[in-house]
C-alpha cells in the first residue's frame, strides 16, 4: 500500500513537473512572439524612415529648376509617388505581421487539438475514478451498517 502511494505521488509530481514545463514553454513562446512582433514593427518603421531619408536626399540633389507648370506637376507627381511608396512599405510590413500571426495560429491549432484530447482523456479517467470511489463509499457504508 505504501509502495502504491509512493508510486502515485511520484506519478503526480512527474505530471506536475511536465505541466509546469509546458506552461513555461508556452510562456516563453508568447514572449518570443511578442518580441518578434516588436522587431517586425521596428523593421517597418526603419524602412519608412529610410524611404523618407531617400526622399530628402533626392530633393536635396535636385537642381533649382524654374517653377514652370510642368515642373510643378512633376513635383506633385513625385510627391504622390513617394507617399504611395511609403504607404506600400507600411502595408507590406503589416501584411507580413498578419501572415506571421496566421502561421502561429495554425501551429497552435495542431497542439490545441492534442491538448484538448489529452484533457478529455484525463476527465474521463477522473470520472471513472469518481464512480469507483462512490461505489466504494456505498460498500463501506453498507459494511459499517452490517
Amino acid at each position: 500500500s505504501n509502495l502504491q502511494k509512493s508510486a502515485a505521488v511520484d506519478h503526480d509530481s512527474h505530471h506536475s513537473d511536465v505541466d509546469g514545463m509546458k506552461k513555461l514553454v508556452l510562456q516563453k513562446r508568447n514572449e518570443f512572439d511578442a518580441q518578434k512582433s516588436v522587431v517586425i514593427k521596428l523593421g517597418a518603421k526603419l524602412s519608412k524612415l529610410k524611404d523618407e531619408a531617400n526622399i530628402c536626399r533626392l530633393e536635396e540633389q535636385r537642381p533649382n529648376q524654374e517653377e514652370g507648370p510642368l515642373s510643378r506637376q512633376i513635383k506633385s507627381l513625385e510627391n504622390r509617388l513617394d507617399k504611395a511608396m511609403i504607404q506600400y512599405n507600411e502595408a507590406h510590413g503589416i501584411c507580413s505581421t498578419y501572415e506571421h500571426i496566421v502561421k502561429r495560429l495554425k501551429e497552435e491549432r495542431v497542439s490545441f487539438d492534442n491538448q484538448l484530447t489529452a484533457l478529455e482523456r484525463t476527465l474521463e479517467s477522473k470520472q471513472q475514478d469518481y464512480e469507483e470511489l462512490v461505489l466504494l463509499s456505498g460498500d463501506a457504508s453498507h459494511a459499517r451498517e452490517v
